[in-house]
């Protein structure tokens, strides 16, 4: 993803403490309507777009809508801070609510004490979160540029990456309460996988996420004219990604390259006991290089769900697996290429398929919710 330009954070100075004091609320008698925290882990290549997704998100963010609190986390030398937005004669402030002494935006703890502190400081009956970073899906630190080596020193990332350090998948999880959000929605690279879905089920209802690369800007378009859809009681996540598919597939070349999805977690578990029956078989290498791809590396580490699964299973249990598919995926989209793939076939949702070149990596993948629920 390519940096856009200066960082213009500050606002107005409203409260300051530090980490690890506890956070009056500032709405002692208010339950809002929905709380959206965003968590912008831009301590690495992407420190410069930082200052613009919070731009743009004080531009489709007004007071009537509900609570926003931006957690940012720019570079080695500031500090990560925890903002609050707020309206007065009609213009938006960031205002600092908090500073963090610890640095580390992949920390699960850290992550873990942002969510509490912004329902310390914005209580609501729902909230959805909002995430930003590099991220690879279930994969773990440091496999994603070298997967035969995943075990080396190769400085990657799995869900966040700050400066060296990552978060992996099950911490991530376990920072999340369960049953707070929404919503997520991933402004991150390959989080539409099974994998990830599925180890996500009793987190939140639905998860906004690509298959693919996203290429920068991301959502910063959509977050100045489409936030409002997620403010709504039944928040409108389908016209929200639509909203940031269409910006991308009105771009020209290589540009304009996309995928997005909108998934239901409720039927994860239903689609992994429709999976868990289907009589596995190695694939050949044959058959593998006809399969949907999305990552542009080469062994090829995330596969379209429907695509393998099908090749799988007999004609007549197709239909049944479809169906329940199709409850998990509420809407996806593509364009026809990202950058150098060509996207004949997006179920809105991809999987990791073991290869016989990658033993340690197969070994780790063996470790997720995922494998273990569909290949008892």
């Amino acid at each position: 993803m390519k940096n856009i330009y200066v960082f213009v954070i500050i606002s107005v100075l409203f409260i300051s403490c530090s980490y690890g004091k506890k956070i009056v609320s500032l709405n002692k008698n208010k339950q809002n309507k929905r709380t959206i925290l965003v968590y912008l882990g831009g301590d690495n290549s992407l420190s410069l777009e930082v200052d613009d997704k919070i731009e743009y998100i004080k531009k489709g963010w007004n007071k009537s809508l509900g609570e926003l609190v931006i957690f940012a986390d720019v570079s080695t030398k500031t500090k990560p801070v925890l903002l609050r937005l707020r309206e007065e004669n009609n213009k938006v402030y960031a205002d600092t609510i908090k500073s963090y002494g610890n640095d580390n935006s992949a920390s699960s703890t850290l992550l873990k004490r942002v969510i509490e502190d912004t329902q310390n400081i914005a209580p609501s009956l729902n909230y959805g979160m909002i995430l930003f970073s590099h991220a690879t899906g279930w994969l773990p630190a440091n496999a994603f540029e070298k997967p035969k080596n995943w075990h080396s020193t190769i400085k990657t990332y799995s869900i966040f990456k700050d400066k060296t350090r990552q978060m992996e998948l099950n911490d991530f999880v376990d920072a999340i309460p369960n049953n707070m959000f929404d919503f997520l929605v991933f402004d991150t690279c390959f989080m539409a996988g099974a994998e990830t879905t599925y180890a996500l089920r009793n987190k939140t209802k639905y998860i906004v996420a690509s298959s693919a690369e996203i290429l920068s800007p991301g959502f910063l378009k959509t977050y100045s004219t489409s936030l409002n859809k997620l403010y709504l009681k039944k928040p409108n996540l389908v016209g929200f990604a639509k909203d940031f598919y269409n910006f991308f597939e009105k771009k020209k070349g290589p540009y304009r390259s996309a995928t997005i999805s909108v998934l239901n977690t409720y039927f994860m578990k239903q689609l992994a006991k429709e999976v868990s029956e289907i009589p596995f078989r190695n694939i050949t290498k044959a058959e593998l290089n006809k399969l949907q791809f999305f990552d542009r590396k080469t062994p090829h580490l995330f596969f379209d769900f429907k695509d393998y699964y099908n090749l799988l299973l007999p004609n007549l249990k197709k239909t049944k697996f479809n169906k329940i598919l199709n409850e998990v995926v509420v809407y996806k989209a593509n364009t026809s290429k990202l950058i150098n793939i060509y996207i004949n076939k997006h179920s809105g949702l991809t999987v990791y398929i073991p290869q016989p070149e990658l033993p340690l990596l197969n070994n780790a993948y063996k470790t997720t919710e995922w494998f273990k629920v569909t290949n008892k």
